[in-house]
């Protein structure tokens, strides 16, 4: 009895994270593609939007007002896009399997704690930026994803004036923001049904 109790809360823990990594890619997945509503663009900055989520143009960014450095970092950010929709759907496809097969357990309960695991990862990651400062979070993010410092742009240059700190710190706040709605809002919606019920 107890190694199947200890096997549940093994399995729920799991399914719990599957879940967690869910919400914050499909969160992330619709705040790129609804940011320009939430943001004053430029023509230009909307110019390089468009080509980023254009999927049928797969070559570099044929303008003047960018480098060839600038235009690969491009290529390279919309290759990771690709790559981010890619995951999103198969990640989706997991949830979907896992929410169907196990449908015996309390899919409340598993939100619940996915909500939980998610404001204490969002705490963590606001005390690190706390204790530090943004840039050191956006340079290791970025140190991640592209390789051999091909990101790292002078202040000069056209891509970061058209797309500075700024620019991703207001994008970061959104989502996190997001993401603090969306989990508080299944942990109210719990506490709330269980108050109900009792």
């Amino acid at each position: 009895m107890y190694k199947k109790n200890s096997i549940q809360s093994i399995l729920v823990t799991m399914i719990s994270v599957i879940y967690l990594i869910t919400l914050t890619m499909v969160t992330m997945y619709l705040l790129l593609y609804g940011y320009a509503k939430f943001y004053p663009h430029t023509i230009q900055q909307l110019e390089i939007i468009n080509y980023l989520f254009q999927p049928s143009y797969t070559g570099l960014f044929n303008v003047n007002y960018l480098s060839v450095a600038e235009k690969r970092h491009l290529f390279d950010v919309k290759y990771l896009i690709i790559q981010w929709e890619n995951y999103t759907y198969l990640i989706i496809g997991i949830s979907g399997f896992l929410f169907l097969f196990f449908r015996k357990l309390n899919n409340l309960q598993i939100l619940k704690i996915a909500s939980y695991i998610g404001l204490a990862s969002i705490a963590l990651l606001l005390s690190m930026i706390a204790l530090s400062d943004f840039i050191i979070v956006f340079h290791y993010m970025h140190a991640m994803f592209f390789y051999e410092n091909t990101w790292i742009f002078s202040q000069e240059s056209k891509i970061t004036q058209l797309f500075p700190l700024d620019y991703f710190y207001f994008f970061s706040v959104l989502y996190l923001g997001l993401l603090i709605l969306v989990l508080s809002t299944f942990l109210l919606y719990e506490i709330m049904l269980n108050k109900y019920k009792g």
